[in-house]
């Protein structure tokens, strides 16, 4: 997994104010951590996501991350490609938006 400034090189946020590359960094976690969750709940039994369930509700987030890990072998796999679908899919969007800002700079001259 990449560093924050990683990420902000690579996304290309290095001009937005400080304040704003954090929120954008916190939504990304937040948008990632939902992602993974959705594949490793498909991959516990009913028990497992009980148990994790309760490590949850009881804000024990070193122990869920810690039974994550004992139970889902390919959880830094699973963050990598998401990590990865995710950056396709902000370049994807920025490059757009670029494109978009050129084509109405050229209309505007």
């Amino acid at each position: 997994m990449p560093t924050n400034i990683e990420i902000i090189e690579d996304l290309k946020l290095g001009d937005l104010p400080v304040e704003e590359q954090n929120k954008v960094l916190a939504d990304l976690t937040d948008i990632l951590q939902d992602r993974v969750a959705m594949r490793v709940n498909d991959l516990l039994s009913e028990e497992e996501k009980d148990e994790y369930d309760r490590l949850l509700a009881s804000n024990d987030q070193k122990g869920a991350d810690a039974f994550l890990g004992d139970h889902v072998t390919a959880l830094a796999d699973i963050l990598a490609e998401e990590y990865a679908s995710l950056r396709q899919e902000l370049i994807a969007r920025n490059d757009m938006i670029v494109e978009a800002i050129d084509k109405a700079a050229k209309e505007i001259k």
